[in-house]
């Protein structure tokens, strides 16, 4: 990404597909899960796991200890029982 952005110093930020894709060279797919239900988000996070796909979230709100503006790679998901 440095040198697509011609040196370290003008990265800032960005989108984590767009490392991805320059990193690897194959496809990303981006979902806005604001515009998802809570079922999609979980099939599709389910799939990308069984398929062995590389993931990740960014976070646009601090909650549950994450920080906002970050990006998290997930690495693996566990389903936990109802209680």
């Amino acid at each position: 990404m440095a040198k697509y952005y011609m040196n370290y110093a003008n990265l800032n930020g960005g989108f984590t597909g767009d490392a991805l894709r320059a990193l690897t060279g194959m496809p990303v797919s981006n979902f806005m899960t604001n515009q998802m239900s809570a079922k999609d988000i979980l099939a599709e996070i389910k799939e990308g796991n069984q398929k062995k796909y590389v993931m990740t979230a960014t976070c646009e709100n601090q909650q549950f200890g994450l920080v906002a503006g970050h990006s998290y790679t997930i690495l693996d998901v566990n389903m936990m029982p109802n209680e």
